[in-house]
């Protein structure tokens, strides 16, 4: 399998950027010192390829033996590693010498970035493009699953995922940029994902976007993947502010008022579990595999929704939060009940699950686009709610949604399902809508957080700890 990833590489590696022949002599000097790499080819886009087609634990030290690498470490001036270098993600860049900065147009007068996503189960890479009117354009988009790796365990083991990431990230960048048909002097900066999620995969994502930009110059955006999930409509179906977001995934359940870029108000939230969670256990339950969420949308088709009554968690309540935990109970006693279960059992409660699910969002947003309404946000006759995240590419619950939506003069928006689930486009255009919109870019100190709320504001209700609020 190495074999062929290396293949796989060095195949990239010389469509991308040609052959650059290494003159270095290792003998007599460090590998990785400017004028060994000839005054042409010390640029930032050989030297990745260098230590990508090698991913050793310390970068660039490439075929030399223990007393040349000595020498090398010995040389400080002539041959300096990034600090982020020896992380144990294995995402490196060897810093040759500050690079000059390219002088090159914007390609066509947008603004392009990089985006990296990691913080969960998949790993992804995409490049994508903002003109100066606000449309943007997906150049490049590589998604890689590590849903087998998982599915025997029923769930995301967090272990295998970091090291999934570790092996795949350098590849999966290297494609993408093949894809998109730009070079890496086109690319104005730099996205990855700093949290919130598993702090594993985080780490290799941030480390690797970190390193190529502090090797290219180039500026450096950490994005909330929340941020994220709530901006994409904006790429996808140019909707404008303010809108309403309610955001389904496997980590959050939460409405908030999108106002601007950095301008987020959440309006209600899980006290307990999240809907993408809810989805997983109940599939689980009923042995229907991993991921849940299809599972169980699949073995709803052909049941009845109405055989088993099933609770429809705080509907009617004032507040617009969410609970699932007894939602979750009611299956499981409704599974015992009726055990052992037989085909058509577990057809109907999987409906009946779907069903109270979708009417319990019906309430909760209903709820919601009333409020909206009623505070005077609504700038345009139909103003827009936004479905994001995994649990967004539910038919059912799009359908009752939908239909929500049109009763109350509203435009429901939920972006194509790919991009609905994790992917590094949405990432590259929330770090593209921060540069539009004048904010900093980060520095290269700036960490990765497990738990990162989209509104700071907004009081704890699950999971407050050292590390933060969870939602």
């Amino acid at each position: 399998m190495y074999s062929e990833i290396k293949l796989t590489r060095q195949k990239l590696g010389f469509q991308l950027f040609g052959e650059k022949p290494l003159a270095a002599d290792g003998r007599k000097r460090p590998v990785g010192d400017p004028i060994a790499l000839g005054g042409k080819y010390h640029d930032f886009e050989h030297v990745f390829w260098q230590a990508m087609s090698h991913h050793q634990p310390v970068a660039c030290f490439m075929s030399l033996c223990e007393r040349q690498r000595a020498a090398a470490r010995s040389d400080p001036v002539r041959f300096r590693l990034h600090p982020a270098s020896t992380v144990v993600t294995g995402c490196f860049v060897n810093r040759i010498a500050r690079r000059r900065k390219y002088s090159s147009e914007p390609m066509n007068k947008k603004t392009v970035f990089l985006g990296i996503e990691s913080s969960c189960d998949e790993t992804a890479a995409a490049v994508v493009a903002r003109g100066a009117d606000g449309h943007g354009e997906i150049l490049a988009d590589v998604v890689l699953s590590q849903m087998e790796e998982h599915a025997a365990f029923g769930g995301v083991v967090p272990e295998i995922a970091a090291r999934a990431h570790v092996e795949a990230m350098d590849r999966l960048i290297a494609e993408a940029i093949h894809q998109s048909g730009v070079s890496l002097q086109d690319i104005d900066g730099i996205a990855a994902t700093i949290g919130p999620g598993l702090i594993g995969g985080l780490l290799v994502g941030a480390m690797s976007g970190k390193a190529i930009a502090y090797a290219s110059g180039k500026p450096f955006y950490g994005v909330n993947h929340l941020e994220g999930h709530a901006l994409t409509a904006r790429l996808t179906d140019g909707v404008s502010f303010p809108f309403l977001m309610l955001l389904v995934s496997g980590g959050h359940t939460q409405i908030v008022l999108v106002r601007g870029v950095g301008q987020y108000e959440r309006w209600g939230t899980t006290i307990d579990d999240a809907l993408g969670e809810a989805f997983d256990k109940t599939a689980k339950l009923m042995d229907l595999g991993y991921p849940g969420g299809p599972q169980v949308e699949k073995a709803a088709v052909t049941g009845n929704p109405k055989r088993i009554p099933l609770p429809r968690p705080m509907r009617g309540e004032a507040r617009l939060d969410f609970s699932f935990s007894g939602l979750k109970t009611a299956v499981r006693q409704a599974a015992q009940a009726l055990a052992p279960l037989e085909e058509q059992d577990v057809a109907d409660l999987c409906a009946a699950f779907q069903l109270a699910v979708a009417e319990t969002l019906r309430d909760r947003v209903g709820r919601s686009l009333a409020r909206f309404r009623a505070e005077g946000l609504a700038d345009e006759d139909r103003p827009a709610l936004v479905v994001a995240g995994g649990v967004a590419a539910n038919s059912a619950i799009r359908e009752v949604l939908t239909s929500l939506c049109e009763s109350q003069g509203f435009a429901f928006v939920a972006p194509p399902i790919r991009l609905c689930t994790d992917n590094a486009v949405m990432i590259a255009w929330a770090g593209l809508e921060r540069e539009a919109a004048g904010l900093s870019a980060n520095g290269l100190d700036m960490a990765v957080r497990s738990r990162w709320p989209l509104d700071a504001k907004a009081s704890a209700l699950i999971g407050s700890g050292k590390k933060g609020a969870k939602a």
